[in-house]
């Protein structure tokens, strides 16, 4: 029975995620080439902060999260490469990003930053790799599973839990008066409100991770920007690619 169910869903999943290819492929901004990606992914490992990884090893899973993987990570200095530049012009500057999608990144900047969803469109039409194309002497696949696998499956989880077990509306809310208002401490009330969840994901000894508080946290300023479901997408997309069978057996669960 969890066969066919398995089976059903991955038929609906496919035909879902094909119909919306169809209605939004080419509309928003500008492609990117396979050669392109690599371009951008290689620059990613050619400097990337140490105190990010598991034992400071750059062949370790990755501890950090957003910031780590656009910033620390290098990743905007492969956007300065596709424009043909040798750095990114500031180390928190996206804008090499924003022209090469010529999609700008935010709609505005109020208490946080709300997201434009045309970015996060942009960005799962172009910048999912085919997980067998090669990066280094390793396919995109491997390197998902050695570096990637912590933050993305967190990531995933977080969500299927604010959409199972939590009214995300009213959390939301709640975040915006006690969080965003600066009534209390952000990484507090995260990690007070969502204590005991997702522990596995916990890590000890580190000096620099993404935390399963924080992962609730982007979840709750994605909801309230009105971008969680196109992020969701996103998600979505790149775990039917490179953790499929994971992924199932949480949305089955």
């Amino acid at each position: 029975m969890k066969k066919i169910i398995f089976l059903i869903t991955a038929f609906v999943l496919t035909a879902c995620s094909a119909i919306k290819d169809f209605d939004r492929r080419g509309v928003y901004g500008g492609s990117l080439s396979e050669k392109d990606l690599k371009m951008i992914y290689e620059a990613w490992f050619e400097r990337p902060y140490e105190y990010m990884f598991f034992a400071q090893d750059k062949d370790q899973m990755l501890l950090g999260g957003i910031n780590g993987i656009l910033y620390y990570g290098g990743l905007t200095d492969g956007f300065a490469l596709l424009q043909g530049k040798s750095q990114s012009p500031g180390f928190f500057d996206l804008s090499l990003i924003e022209k090469t999608a010529k999609i700008p990144i935010l709609i505005k900047h109020d208490e946080f930053g709300y997201y434009n969803p045309d970015i996060i469109i942009w960005g799962y039409e172009n910048l999912l790799p085919p997980p067998g194309g090669n990066l280094g002497n390793s396919t995109y696949k491997e390197v998902y599973q050695r570096v990637f696998r912590r933050f993305f499956r967190m990531m995933a989880e977080s969500y299927l839990y604010l959409q199972r077990n939590r009214d995300i509306d009213k959390d939301s809310g709640n975040y915006m008066t006690f969080v965003v208002s600066g009534r209390t401490d952000a990484l507090k009330w995260l990690d007070n409100e969502y204590a005991q969840v997702l522990i596995e994901y916990d890590v000890e000894n580190s000096y620099s991770y993404w935390t399963v508080g924080m992962s609730f946290g982007f979840w709750l300023r994605r909801h309230i920007d009105g971008t969680d479901v196109h992020v969701w997408e996103g998600l979505k997309r790149l775990m039917l690619l490179y953790d499929e069978e994971w992924f199932f057996e949480k949305l089955l669960g």
